[in-house]
């Protein structure tokens, strides 16, 4: 349909990590004060949609590598195209809260579940290395 782009990882024949890339929009009430200080009430968001790896290959730092991909895809989207000044994902358990708190993900403040970074965070985390 258009809304999202998905990026499938296969190793061996089989599918074994993927994650979707859309465009966005945020109310400045959905975000923690921080985020939301001086932006329009309809902020321009990226949603990095359903970041998975199977189960077998968990906790071997491909999520991590995951992240940094899409994130340096969004960046480079950012330069040349239709910018957005935050990242959201929907954390799909606390596991997963727990993951992108450690990649600089903050919660909502009504909801742990939803998560943002500013846009800014997502390039200077791509050009350290």
């Amino acid at each position: 349909m258009g809304t999202a782009n998905t990026y499938v990882f296969v190793k061996d024949s089989q599918v074994i990590a993927y994650y979707s890339l859309s465009a966005h929009q945020l109310q400045s009430d959905e975000l923690p004060n921080r985020l939301a200080h001086g932006a329009p009430l309809a902020i321009p968001a990226y949603l990095i949609g359903k970041l998975a790896v199977t189960q077998e290959l968990q906790n071997q730092m491909i999520g991590g590598s995951l992240l940094i991909d899409a994130l340096l895809r969004l960046c480079r989207a950012s330069e040349g195209g239709p910018s957005a000044r935050i990242i959201t994902v929907d954390a799909i358990d606390d596991s997963a809260v727990n993951f992108y708190r450690k990649n600089h993900f903050v919660s909502s403040p009504t909801d742990q579940k939803q998560m943002f970074m500013k846009m800014s965070t997502a390039q200077r985390i791509v050009t350290k290395g």
